[in-house]
Parts: C-alpha cells; sequence; structure tokens
C-alpha cells in the first residue's frame, strides 16, 4: 500500500497497483513494480509438495504428539545469523524435518520425534579423482547398507585468525552398498569438476530413517588422477 505523507505525490512510499514509489536523493521515484515469477521446475514441485505434506501432517497430530515435539525442541537450539542459540518452537523443529531428514523420500510417515542414536560409521574415509568422482567408504563393522550420505565439498578461499575458510558446496546424496568387506558410498557425475593435485576438504552428512542426521569432518584429501 502506498503512503502518502505531504500532499498527492510529496512524500509518498509503497506500492500501488503495479507501480512502486521509492525516495532517492530528496525525491521520489516511480518505478514498474516488479512481477515475482514462480518456478516450475520439478525440484520446486517437490519442495511445494514436501512443505504442504509437512502442515497437513502437523495438523493431525494430537496435542501430546505435538507437546512431545516441543519438549524435543528445547534440546535442539537453533543458532541465527548472529550466532545466538534459540528455542525453537515444536513446530519449527517439525517443519525441518523436510530439509535436514526426508528431502527427498517424502511423503512418509515421520516418526515422534525422530530417534537420537543413529551410530556414525568408524573410521570413515573419502577419496577423489580428477572429474567428478568422490568415494566416501568405511571398514567399520556393522550394516550402514541404508545408510544415506549427503557430502560437501570445500576449497580454500582464504586464512584468519581463527584458520582456514573454506567456500563449501553440497553434492549428492546416495546409500552405501556392501563392496569387498565395506561400505562405499560413491559419488559420480557430480555437478562440480575436480582437479588433480589440488586439496579439498570434505565432510559428510549421514541419514537413517527415523533418526537425526549425523555430521562428520573428513578433513583435507588431495585429489587423485
Amino acid at each position: 500500500m502506498a503512503l502518502s505523507k505531504a500532499g498527492p505525490l510529496g512524500d509518498v512510499s509503497g506500492k500501488l497497483g503495479g507501480v512502486e514509489f521509492a525516495k532517492g536523493r530528496g525525491s521520489t521515484v516511480i518505478k514498474k513494480g516488479k512481477i515475482r515469477q514462480s518456478s516450475t521446475s520439478n525440484l520446486r514441485k517437490k519442495a511445494q509438495a514436501n512443505h504442504a505434506y509437512m502442515i497437513d501432517y502437523w495438523k493431525s497430530l494430537s496435542d501430546a504428539q505435538r507437546n512431545a515435539w516441543n519438549i524435543a525442541a528445547r534440546s535442539r537450539p537453533k543458532s541465527d545469523r548472529f550466532g545466538t542459540k534459540r528455542i525453537q518452537s515444536g513446530f519449527q523443529l517439525f517443519m525441518s524435518l523436510q530439509f535436514i531428514i526426508y528431502p527427498f523420500i517424502l511423503p512418509y510417515p515421520i516418526p515422534i520425534p525422530p530417534h537420537y542414536s543413529l551410530s556414525l560409521p568408524d573410521p570413515v574415509f573419502a577419496e577423489a579423482n580428477a572429474g567428478t568422482h568422490l568415494r566416501i567408504w568405511t571398514t567399520s563393522v556393522g550394516d550402514f547398507s541404508e545408510y544415506s550420505v549427503q557430502a560437501y565439498i570445500g576449497r580454500f578461499r582464504s586464512a584468519t585468525s581463527k584458520g582456514r575458510c573454506y567456500q563449501w558446496q553440497k553434492i549428492g546424496m546416495v546409500v552405501g552398498d556392501f563392496d569387498s568387506g565395506f561400505f562405499d558410498w560413491y559419488m559420480n557425475h557430480l555437478d562440480i569438476s575436480l582437479i588433480e593435485g589440488e586439496t579439498i576438504a570434505v565432510k559428510a552428512r549421514f541419514w537413517y530413517v527415523d533418526y537425526w542426521p549425523i555430521d562428520t569432518d573428513l578433513g583435507t584429501i588431495t585429489v587423485g588422477p
């Protein structure tokens, strides 16, 4: 809504129809308003469907189930952009599941709330080859065949008094396979190109259905041929 503080166009700000009024260097600027275009990509449609599914699911919960989420939220504070930790509501924690646990498999029956006792394979290794290949694997004893892994590759950006800074890029999520005595999460045909001899940092986020994910820092590795 446009507001006029001094006459018809003396001091107008805001929007009116398809026109936008803004102050600039002591005068009122009139410009054509931008029309925001909605994305019609399959990924966008999937995200919208997930969001609607989560809201409907929350509405179907009983008061006792919602209270369980409120209790769980108190033990999982979320950091804002200034690094200050703030307590979430049960609804906020519940809605975050569409991003941190179930981004690709909704609709799915959601536990109330997810468990906390996911076991991380130990040790976990990473290796990369020139081109678009990244491999994360473990010799840990156990069945990790249903564990999904989301990998993050970091390239060195700058050094500060607090350490080295990396520019991180999220790459594909895959489910592990048992092969020759170890579980292997092999990510092929990535959206980035790895250069032989470069040093990259690698992080991994492990998922298992009905559990909160666990993040692990795999350190730095040198890309092989």
